[in-house]
């Protein structure tokens, strides 16, 4: 009798097996940063001399170097190169792309005491408050020394900003 009992139930658990359950709809894609002050982490993960001449960028694997970057309000859709070279150097984007969540851009950089440049590539993903990117750095300089150099880049707004 209790066998008979259970039937119904049995046949509904069968049936809302195979049912799909309603998805939860994906977060739309930042189209931009938000603005303030962000701090940054870039890790070194490998550095590649390209010459015989003793390296001018000496930042082995496992170097961390942090920095801390204002992005101003008129920055959010492209943001000042210094947020994702570092404060030190001076770059400029030939190539920039920032749409939907994913960052991807090439800079030309120059840094006090080197004679050339760093041709710097830049991509990943990012929300409104974070991102998550790939740094590499090819220095083209005068002298011996060149390298390429490649990190793993964080950053995450931590407020508004900071004077000074």
């Amino acid at each position: 009798m209790r066998f008979l009992m259970m039937i119904p139930l049995l046949a509904a658990a069968a049936c809302s097996e195979g049912a799909e359950q309603p998805k939860a709809a994906p977060a739309p894609k930042a189209e931009a940063l938000q603005a303030g002050q962000w701090q940054t982490t870039a890790e070194v993960i490998k550095l590649i001399p390209l010459d015989k001449g003793k390296p001018r960028i000496a930042t082995p694997a496992g170097t961390r170097i942090d920095d801390s970057v204002c992005l101003s309000e008129a920055e959010v859709k492209k943001p000042n190169p210094k947020l994702f070279a570092g404060s030190k150097d001076s770059c400029e984007y030939s190539n920039f792309y920032m749409s939907k969540g994913t960052f991807n851009a090439s800079m030309r950089c120059n840094r006090p005491g080197l004679d050339g440049q760093l041709m710097t590539t830049v991509y990943g993903d990012y929300t409104q408050d974070s991102f998550e990117m790939r740094l590499d750095v090819a220095t083209r300089l005068a002298s011996d020394g060149d390298v390429n150099v490649s990190s793993k880049l964080t950053g995450r707004r931590v407020g508004p900003c900071t004077a000074g």
